[in-house]
């Protein structure tokens, strides 16, 4: 929050946040907002749920958010839980942490065994493939069959799909495939996924024999509805924003409708009984943001800036709260923070250093 200049205040009462969204809609270069007396359902998850949520819409002011709660639309909160389900995660096989293994393939590293698999499914599928069924079919020269299947998280063979010249040929080639033997599945940040396979089977019949050559071609690929780069990128893209995670997880979550749209909060407010006027005197404060991020809950509170006094107004007495300074000199960043207790009348010194963007980042993030 601190790093978007976000905090979480209204008109200067301090606010716990449940989540924060920024929702635009727009058309070609029109900007868009929702139809009068029409409103969107928002779903905040929580690991726990907490009382008095409410949905506020926030206002920009002298580059200071100000949250107004949305009278008009309060729903009440329901609490929902979701049922624990396994995703059915799927990594193409090019790119999974460990291939599925075939039986007799156990030894090697990942190409090793990538390539006995490879060989292990060709050298199956000629010998069990019917041989006679292209002649019997009437069918001469080069013929394809591109099948495409997928290796379950059991290792069982599953959703056997072909495409041929011939309908017989389909079916041929999903039961040699339904045959293939039981593997150890593939693996994927330490837990099994599937994994689809692709196997283009290439027939060349021989005229005046009734002999049928058959072999696959791994060089080949089958067509598929979007390409295997787009198919690999979009996974790689998944597993990396799943930090390791490929199942949901139970969670509740608040549900709140909006009449509007732009920066929306699910926040509630927090009454404290002892709270104090908090205000900072910094020197050479010239260009500096100084913002109150809490520790025991998930807020941050803005100060006003007059001279080189900074006005947090009210605040819970006795907070563990981080004091987060951010100056800007010359086209120069400076920064640094300070862990305290609130009470009257602090005495903080800051102590500036000058500070890239990208370790400003890295320094914020550990704040969150």
């Amino acid at each position: 929050m601190v790093l978007a200049n976000l905090s979480t205040q209204s008109d200067g009462k301090q606010l716990e946040t449940g989540g924060m969204l920024n929702i635009q809609a727009t058309k070609g270069k029109e900007v868009l907002r929702l139809k009068e007396g029409a409103s969107i359902a928002l779903l905040f998850p929580e690991k726990s749920r907490k009382k008095g949520m409410q949905l506020f819409a926030g206002a920009w002011s002298n580059g200071i958010i100000n949250w107004k709660l949305q009278k008009k639309n309060i729903a009440e909160v329901e609490d929902i839980e979701i049922e624990k389900v396994e995703e059915d995660i799927e990594v193409p096989f090019a790119v999974v942490e460990k291939v599925p293994v075939f039986p007799g393939c156990e030894n090697g590293n990942k190409n090793d065994k990538k390539n006995c698999m490879s060989k292990k499914i060709s050298d199956f599928v000629s010998r069990t493939f019917n041989t006679e069924l292209a002649s019997e079919l009437g069918l001469s020269g080069r013929q394809r069959v591109n099948v495409i299947f997928k290796i379950g998280k059991t290792g069982g063979i599953t959703d056997v799909r072909a495409r041929a010249n011939h309908p017989l040929l389909e079916e041929e080639a999903k039961r040699v495939i339904g045959l293939l033997p039981k593997m150890k599945p593939g693996m994927q940040r330490g837990r099994t996924v599937t994994v689809p396979y692709s196997l283009p089977i290439i027939f060349q019949i021989e005229r005046g024999s009734n002999t049928t050559n058959i072999g696959t071609n791994r060089n080949s690929r089958v067509t598929t509805p979007l390409p295997d780069s787009v198919i690999v990128e979009n996974v790689k893209q998944k597993i990396a924003t799943k930090k390791g995670k490929v199942s949901t997880s139970e969670i509740s979550n608040y549900i709140l409708r909006s009449s509007t749209l732009g920066w929306v909060n699910c926040d509630r407010f927090r009454y404290n009984r002892n709270r104090i006027n908090y205000k900072l005197k910094i020197k050479a404060s010239e260009g500096a943001t100084v913002s109150m991020v809490f520790k025991t809950v998930n807020s941050v509170m803005p100060s006003w800036r007059g001279g080189n006094e900074y006005d947090f107004r009210t605040v819970p007495e006795g907070e563990e709260v981080v004091l987060v300074a951010i100056k800007k000199d010359k086209g120069k960043l400076y920064f640094d923070f300070v862990e305290t207790t609130t009470q009257a009348n602090p005495i903080i010194d800051f102590n500036f250093k000058e500070i890239t963007p990208e370790e400003l980042k890295r320094q914020l993030q550990k704040l969150n």
